[in-house]
């Protein structure tokens, strides 16, 4: 097997039939013993044991890579090119001040992003992002082939397939640069003002630009009446206090910006008050156009 066949999870996957089985029995247990997860443990763990434990599970690389993106609010760019009798995907990962890239090959979409995606993945372990799992699936086939060296670079994972040479662009590269840090012209954002709109519509231009997500902390505040952001009035908080959301955004290689929206009755609202407040801030920087709708 060469490299590249090793760091997708092509080889390494069980038919989909027999997952959909384990999981249907697993499901079944679960409901007849009334939720008693403790008692499908029971059943499962001899039968599962030694293949697959707690210990040695592992997710498919691509869906790894996607978990931990989403869990701390970054955004993966993926291009996928046919090249003859394989697949070429290149995936992008910006992090607050770098940017990640990384291709692999496979014989389709599946395997090459998963080859990609063990590489960003190596990349967040190298940079103490990620904990590094104890002798991974991929790491054990590297010592039985007899290859433990690195791939620091695409190129070295390809030595051995009939593709043609990636453009210089698509290279493994780590970027301090990103077309989304610096805007050609203004982004047309169109904004909601029902509840949940401006958090929906600054999530979405995140996820354009793949700017890290925005966070937000609260804090409990005076209850007020005060004019809301959608043309009503808001209700003095039933609780006794309100609730006041400070957003904060990290613009790739450009400034954080942190912004504390007025107080409203619940979170969510508060949340939305500083997310429009944000939209609002990024259109006097001239990176959004906001468009009410």
């Amino acid at each position: 097997m060469d490299r590249a066949s090793l760091l997708s999870s092509g080889p390494c996957r069980g038919p989909k039939v027999l997952g959909d089985i384990v999981e249907s029995i697993a499901g079944a247990i679960l409901i007849d013993s009334k939720l008693d997860l403790d008692l499908v443990w029971r059943v499962f763990k001899p039968l599962l044991s030694p293949i697959v434990t707690p210990e040695n599970l592992e997710l498919p690389r691509f869906r790894e890579l996607n978990e931990w993106s989403d869990k701390n609010g970054y955004f993966i760019g993926i291009k996928c090119e046919n090249r003859g009798d394989s697949t070429m995907a290149i995936l992008n990962l910006q992090l607050k001040d770098l940017l990640l890239v990384r291709q692999g090959c496979g014989k389709n979409k599946v395997d090459a992003k998963a080859h990609a995606a063990s590489l960003l993945l190596r990349d967040l372990e190298e940079k103490g992002l990620i904990i590094p799992r104890n002798a991974s699936r991929v790491e054990q086939l590297e010592k039985n082939s007899g290859t433990v060296k690195h791939c620091n670079n695409v190129l070295d994972v390809m030595d051995t397939q009939n593709v043609a040479p990636p453009r210089q662009k698509e290279v493994a590269v780590l970027s301090t640069t990103t077309p989304g840090s610096v805007l050609d012209k203004p982004l047309v954002v169109k904004v909601k003002l029902s509840k949940g709109g401006p958090r929906i519509s600054l999530y979405e231009s995140c996820k354009k630009l793949q700017w890290p997500m925005p966070t937000f902390e609260f804090v409990k505040v005076e209850p007020s009446v005060c004019s809301s952001s959608c043309g009503s009035s808001q209700k003095v908080a039933p609780q006794g206090f309100a609730f006041a959301s400070t957003i904060t955004l990290h613009i790739p290689n450009g400034d954080v910006i942190s912004l504390t929206g007025d107080g409203r009755a619940d979170k969510k609202s508060s949340q939305d008050s500083a997310a429009l407040l944000m939209l609002y801030e990024l259109q006097r920087q001239r990176r959004f156009q906001v468009q009410e709708v």
